[in-house]
């Protein structure tokens, strides 16, 4: 289970660090929910991104939709693989030169990266 979370909001295009100062809590199921409106589903606006559980080489934590930059060059987006139980950074297939990446394993330990946006912020870094 990750340790942390963040969530986009597609209404107002922002990404919300800290839900809980907007009164944006999990509940027991998963599901995101207003602690003062709890009749409200909230996940038709927002997207939930979970944490990585790791700090990116500059100590940033890492999040689902998080887009790295490796000490190779390569850019990668960090994706919840649903067929293992960890994060996997899935390659997307747009770095031709390293076809074979595509929804391989990166180990945090092995390969230094940096996070340098997410897929909503910042979707010009997978062109």
């Amino acid at each position: 289970m990750a340790r942390g979370f963040r969530v986009y909001d597609k209404l107002e295009k922002r990404m919300i660090d800290n839900p809980a100062s907007e009164s944006i809590y999990l509940s027991g199921n998963g599901n995101l929910v207003n602690v003062d409106h709890p009749e409200i589903y909230l996940m038709d606006r927002y997207v939930r991104r979970d944490s990585a559980g790791s700090p990116d080489e500059d100590g940033k934590e890492i999040y689902e939709g998080d887009i790295l930059l490796t000490e190779k060059g390569i850019r990668c987006v960090v994706e919840w693989s649903k067929e293992k139980v960890r994060y996997v950074i899935c390659y997307k297939n747009i770095w031709t030169a390293y076809p074979n990446y595509i929804h391989k394993a990166l180990f945090w330990a092995s390969v230094r990266s940096v996070v340098i946006g997410n897929i909503y912020s910042n979707p010009e870094l997978l062109k």
